[in-house]
């Protein structure tokens, strides 16, 4: 069994090929891109059955390689120059070094029920909410379950076909908003934090993408 814990308190797991999350935490935060500020969802782990890419930063090298980072992942006009340990870097691999967690922004999906009916095996009420919906894998969504004008709300875990009927459960905003980044938060050489995108690592001089051998286990590039 493999198993990755972030600084959110997610726990993932693979065993007997299906994933499993518990206690995985999210939250929104305001990002701004191209001078536009929206609220995105973010966690700190990356989706999917195989989440990529490998990212095999020189890691048959000994040393560091210099990348573009980002003090916040809110605001991408605080760029700097960090140095980060050569490795294999991907949730699968333990040769991660420099890494700190992983992180996910993505578009903030909420639903409303459009009737009383049944969810994840539960009766609720017409006007009950799905907020904060993520992709975990293996067609398993995560969201949380509230009703409005009540206090409290319940984290739940279901298959994403479930709330893919907009007659059913109407989406109120994000369904179609395909915003996704993946980056990796990172302590550069220097001993500063830093935020790095997964495209630009894997843009690095020198850098490959790494190969999976088998589910849960990644490899370098030959």
């Amino acid at each position: 069994m493999n198993h990755r814990r972030g600084a959110l308190g997610a726990v993932v797991w693979m065993a007997a090929g299906v994933v499993v999350a518990a206690e995985v935490g999210s939250y929104t935060l305001p990002v701004t891109r191209d001078g536009k500020k929206t609220q995105r969802l973010a966690y700190d782990f990356w989706s999917g059955e195989y989440p990529g890419p490998i990212i095999d930063l020189n890691s048959k090298t000994p040393g560091e390689t210099t990348v573009r980072a980002y003090a916040s992942v809110r605001d991408l006009s605080e760029g700097r120059d960090c140095a980060i340990q050569n490795g294999l870097y991907h949730p699968w691999s333990d040769d991660k070094k420099s890494l700190i967690t992983f992180y996910t922004l993505t578009a903030v999906k909420n639903y409303r029920s459009e009737k009383d009916q049944e969810f994840n095996g539960k009766k609720i009420k017409k006007g009950d909410r799905i907020s904060h919906v993520i992709y975990l894998a293996e067609g398993t969504c995560q969201g949380k379950l509230s009703r409005p004008g009540a206090k409290g709300e319940t984290l739940e875990q279901f298959t994403c076909d479930e709330i893919d009927t907009p007659a059913e459960y109407a989406p109120l905003e994000g369904r179609d908003d395909p915003f996704l980044e993946q980056w990796l938060y990172v302590t550069c050489g220097d001993g500063k934090k830093a935020f790095v995108q997964d495209t630009r690592l894997l843009a690095a001089p020198g850098v490959k993408e790494g190969r999976v051998v088998t589910y849960g286990t990644v490899k370098a590039a030959e």
